[in-house]
């Protein structure tokens, strides 16, 4: 009766039921609480209700359900404690699953009498106190999994006498102290997922010569130490991800020895040195992330000779040299290199990453132009260069880029016009070209772009008057900055069109006429039309902002008569 779509409750004489022995109803729709009658069905040996809507606490009765074997409650509503009964009746179970509900309390430390138990899951429930020592006693636990809970305390030692354990789950707790060096005596543990708690010091020496380890995550801790060469035996290897920890010193060098290898996330850590080679080549690597290090050195060719690599983050280190020529990186979608000393050309082979849906190398050394071949990122969302020294025209294949929601080229020494070819970019809500060296005047393609939200165009050589069709772009909320450019003209009362626009910039131009109209932008909360040739009375909604935001408009005044 599994994965029907049965609604309802449970009978309350299903304890007539004397003789069944196996009640399957996992995956239904049922709801309610438990009846008390169903302890009369003393010959039950297997109960799943996983996945209904059962709430209340499990009725005392339950204790009399002493040939129970497997037990699945979890994706319910069940709360209160874990009955301390089932725990003295339990010779026979080995299955105990309470995972995603709503139990609190402690673990019973009479959890311990149930010596042939192989899998205890309470998972996201609000369980707290300490993980009982007692545990230790359960020499057939195979998998452990009590995380996303309010666990606090140490780890006990005892844990490392569940020789059986093949999965330990802790995460995701208020756990602290050290990592026990007993943990290092579970030779058949394959996970250890122990992240999102507050454990300090260095993983023992003996984790990583467990031969059968496959997933190491330990992010979101305070851990410390260096990485031992011993990394690099263990063939099994698929997960380490470490990240948000201090681990310091260098990565081992021989680490790209393991060819199993999936993810590595070293990120937001002290590692020095540099970029081991040979991570990529010949891998099933999907995940390289060492970003917010302080890694030196360049980035090694075979990053981009990697087919299965799925995500690249080398942000904020001190990596230098050139980018490697990506040849086969046909599933990477997400690559992050920014805040580093790279310099030279941007490979025209990036264009070859067509599944890339963010791109970001902002703030190196990057020079050259854009190459064309980026419109073949038919995927991308996200492009940033800015902050580097790129020069040239924007390329029009960029127009191509039909999913680009933002677009940042800042700081660079681009030039030419802005393309109208631009205006294909239909879904574009960010465009930030500021510090460059466009000629021309603003585009009036923009009220097209009916996504925009921000437009980023100071710091250019943009001549002519501000287009009233700009008033036309109502989607503009966060910002529009057109300073230090050379427009003149008066401010076109189509303005008043951007009635939900916070920030505006007009600083460092020749424009002229009064501010009359940005007194109907009610949305406003930073203005700076500093450095211009604006006359007149201040509009009364601008008052409330600094002096330094009229500053250099030796024709504007405050206390004279204001007719708006």
């Amino acid at each position: 009766m599994y994965e029907n779509d049965f609604s309802g409750s449970l009978p309350l004489n299903i304890g007539n039921a004397s003789k069944m022995q196996v009640l399957y109803l996992y995956s239904n729709r049922l709801s309610g609480t438990l009846p008390e009658s169903i302890g009369n069905c003393s010959e039950l040996t297997e109960l799943y209700l996983n996945n209904n809507m059962f709430s209340g606490v499990l009725p005392k009765s339950f204790n009399n359900l002493e040939h129970l074997t497997d037990v699945g409650l979890s994706w319910n509503s069940f709360d209160g404690r874990i009955p301390f009964g089932i725990m003295g009746n339990c010779k026979n179970l080995s299955v105990l699953d309470l995972s995603s509900n709503f139990f609190h309390g402690e673990i019973p430390p009479g959890l311990s009498k149930c010596s042939h138990l192989s899998i205890f899951a309470a998972i996201n429930n609000s369980l707290t106190g300490h993980i009982p020592a007692s545990l230790g006693s359960l020499t057939e636990l195979s998998k452990l999994y009590i995380s996303e809970n309010q666990l606090s305390g140490r780890i006990p030692p005892e844990i490392g006498k569940c020789r059986s354990l093949t999965s330990l789950l802790l995460n995701s707790n208020n756990l602290e102290g050290e990592i026990p060096s007993e943990l290092g005596m579970l030779s058949k543990l394959s996970t250890l997922q122990l992240f999102e708690n507050s454990l300090s010091g260095e993983i023992p020496l003996g984790i990583w010569k467990i031969q059968s380890l496959a997933a190491l995550e330990v992010y979101y801790n305070s851990l410390s130490g260096e990485l031992p060469v011993e990394i690099t035996e263990l063939r099994h290897l698929r997960n380490i991800s470490l990240f948000g920890n201090h681990f310091s010193g260098v990565i081992p060098q021989t680490l790209g020895i393991n060819s199993s290898l999936e993810k590595l996330d070293f990120t937001d850590n002290a590692f020095t040195g540099d970029i081991p080679p040979n991570l990529c080549y010949g891998k099933q690597l999907r995940f390289l992330m060492f970003g917010s290090n302080k890694l030196q050195g360049s980035i090694p060719s075979d990053v981009g000779n990697c087919s299965t690599l799925e995500r690249l983050r080398f942000e904020q280190n001190n990596l230098t040299g050139i980018l490697p020529d990506f040849v086969s990186n046909s599933n990477l979608n997400f690559m992050d290199i920014s805040d580093n000393n790279i310099d030279g050309p941007i490979p025209s082979s990036l264009g070859n990453c067509q599944n890339l849906s963010s791109i970001d190398l902002s703030s190196n050394k990057l020079s050259g132009p854009i190459p064309a071949e980026l419109g073949n990122l038919v995927e991308l969302q996200t492009l940033d260069l800015s902050r580097n020294q790129l020069h040239g025209s924007l390329p029009s294949q960029i127009s191509k880029l039909a999913k680009l929601n933002s677009l940042n080229i800042g700081f660079n020494s681009l030039n030419g016009t802005i393309p109208s070819s631009l205006r294909s970019l239909k879904q574009l809500s960010t465009l930030e070209l500021p510090e460059n060296q466009f000629i021309g005047e603003i585009p009036d393609f923009l009220p097209e772009l009916e996504r925009l939200l921000e437009l980023q165009l100071g710091g250019n050589l943009l001549r002519g008057s501000i287009p009233s069709s700009l008033g036309q772009v109502k989607s503009l909320t966060y910002v529009l900055n057109l300073s230090d450019n050379g427009l003149t003209g008066q401010l076109p009362p189509e303005l008043e069109g951007l009635s939900m626009l916070q920030r505006l910039d007009i600083s460092r131009n020749n424009l002229t006429g009064s501010l009359e109209t940005l007194g109907k932008l009610n949305s406003l909360l930073q203005v700076n039309v500093s450095y211009n040739l604006f006359q007149g009375p201040i509009p009364k909604s601008l008052l409330k902002l600094s002096n330094s935001s009229f500053i250099g408009n030796p024709g504007l005044c405050d206390l004279c008569k204001q007719p708006w």
